[in-house]
């Protein structure tokens, strides 16, 4: 009896200190070692908590003209508006101007929708989206996108949707479109939406 509970009570010491020192060594293995904590540092704090705005965000901004700007959407902001210049590239060519709309907050998925508005400038217009990591085409017609909404006229509006099954980050490219004489540009703004 003795020897049983003398056996319970080091083997209750015994496993937290063995524990200790196995983390210690680990520790020590992986070049940690602890630093002793001052009370006169502060500690560091989070930054508030990010208040909805009424406004939706716009496209975050590239740090090239090559490359795309990002609109992000969530499902506390799912929409976003942004603006752009397209220029028409000429018969059988593409030229877009991309921009990347991210999704991945819509995990089980959702219908995105572009209202586009094309200015009043020389080229009519043409616009694709094309799922996350297909290669942009640069000729002939655009086989890979999932949405298209093709020769909309100067000064003019139109819409085009598409219902996802998982969120992703989609290219969405405008650009003038074929019967335009190439070079020529126009301007456009858009809202994106995900419901």
């Amino acid at each position: 009896m003795f020897w049983r509970n003398f056996r319970k009570r080091m083997t209750g010491l015994l496993v937290p200190v063995f524990a200790g020192v196995t983390l210690i060594l680990s520790g020590i293995a992986c070049g940690f070692s602890p630093q002793p904590v001052s009370t006169d540092t502060p500690m560091p704090t989070s930054p508030p908590p990010a208040t909805p705005t009424s406004e939706p965000p716009t496209a975050v901004p590239s740090a090239s003209p090559d490359e795309p700007r990002t609109l992000v959407l969530t499902r506390s902001q799912p929409s976003a508006s942004a603006e752009g210049e397209l220029v028409a590239p000429g018969r059988e060519k593409q030229k877009y101007t991309l921009f990347l709309v991210d999704t991945r907050d819509f995990q089980n998925g959702g219908t995105i929708t572009f209202e586009i508005t094309l200015g009043t400038g020389e080229s009519d217009a043409s616009f694709d989206l094309f799922p996350e990591g297909v290669p942009i085409p640069t000729e002939g017609r655009a086989l890979d996108s999932v949405a298209t909404l093709y020769d909309l006229p100067r000064g003019s509006s139109g819409t085009m949707s598409y219902t996802f099954a998982a969120g992703q980050v989609f290219q969405f490219g405008a650009s003038g479109n074929w019967f335009s004489p190439e070079g020529t540009t126009n301007t456009f703004t858009f809202t994106v939406t995900v419901k």
